[in-house]
């Protein structure tokens, strides 16, 4: 539990810092000018699955520690 935790939180604060990032940056010339571009939904399920995969290598080597 304490694992997956540990990288929602990260992913949840990967999530604005993506968002605000784009939206400002680099000044006077921000990458995306808009919330609502489609770029966002990508990015949003490219974090996602990131997530998904880090969070079951996490498991599947705490399962494997545990074992032995």
């Amino acid at each position: 539990m304490q694992a997956v935790s540990y990288s929602a939180t990260l992913l949840f604060h990967s999530v604005p810092a993506v968002t605000d990032g784009l939206l400002r940056l680099p000044v006077g010339d921000p990458v995306l000018t808009s919330i609502e571009d489609p770029v966002f939904k990508m990015l949003y399920l490219g974090l996602l699955v990131i997530f998904v995969v880090g969070v079951g290598l996490q498991l599947r080597w705490i399962y494997r520690r545990s074992v032995l």
